[in-house]
């Protein structure tokens, strides 16, 4: 079995390029017409609540007048942010998702609907709660999204009454989330690159046969006396007046 360097691995990688490169493009062409033309897209759209004890988004914190007593301070902000895992908790009950799902005509189950959901903190010490709707079409998850933040006022007042709520609507269509069609492309043109490379790997890997003078120095400390000339080629007539040394034939 050979040992092979770094070198040789270039030698290899250089000598079986563009099948290596073909292989490449087969598995990326491959790929990218299983994501465009079989895979089923599905869009994100993500709008924001920010749910707050009143202190916060009180009307009269924009009063230029506002005394001191009115203005934000620090037990408003540290009470608000404990809300935000049991808003989290009230915009993930069923209730809601069934009235989304009444406003909607009954085109989707309420399972769905809470199926296509997501609702996140933001960050451990923002206001925002995030809710995510994914599906296959970027108009309607858009729709969706916005007649839930458009629900949740009321809702969260039923559980927290007095509590401000201000919603962040998202935008008129979703983003592509699913399938990254560049991505997938181009790691499959690596995966097809790679996979050819370890089949000629192998293959060389394994070949015992000596393809030059050089190659036996290489790999036996036997001194080289000369070379045996190709007499089948000789008498064939396909070298000429030819000899074969080093790997490759020379004369006429």
């Amino acid at each position: 079995m050979k040992e092979f360097s770094i070198y040789h691995i270039f030698q290899l990688i250089i000598k079986n390029f563009f099948i290596i490169l073909l292989s490449a493009i087969v598995f990326g062409v491959g790929t990218f017409c299983y994501c465009e033309f079989h895979l089923q897209e599905r869009y994100a759209s993500t709008g924001s609540v920010v749910v707050t004890n009143g202190g916060i988004l009180d009307s009269t914190v924009q009063d230029t007048q506002a005394t001191a007593s009115d203005k934000v301070n620090n037990s408003d902000i540290a009470a608000s942010i404990n809300l935000l895992t049991t808003v989290k908790d009230i915009l993930s009950t069923s209730d809601i998702y069934k009235e989304l799902s009444m406003n909607l005509g009954g085109k989707y189950t309420y399972s769905q609907l809470k199926s296509f959901a997501t609702v996140t903190k933001r960050e451990d010490y923002s206001l925002f709660i995030d809710v995510r709707f994914e599906m296959n079409d970027k108009d309607e998850v858009a729709r969706i999204t916005n007649m839930f933040l458009e629900l949740t006022p009321d809702y969260i007042n039923k559980f927290i009454p007095n509590s401000s709520v201000t919603i962040v609507p998202t935008s008129e269509s979703g983003s592509k989330t699913y399938p990254q069609t560049f991505i997938y492309t181009a790691v499959a043109m690596l995966v097809g690159a790679f996979l050819a490379f370890v089949v000629f790997y192998i293959i060389s890997l394994f070949n015992t046969t000596i393809e030059s003078e050089e190659e036996f120095k290489e790999r036996y400390d036997i001194p080289v006396l000369g070379d045996i000339p190709d007499f089948a080629a000789a008498k064939s007539g396909k070298y000429g007046k030819s000899y074969y040394k080093g790997g490759k034939y020379y004369g006429n």
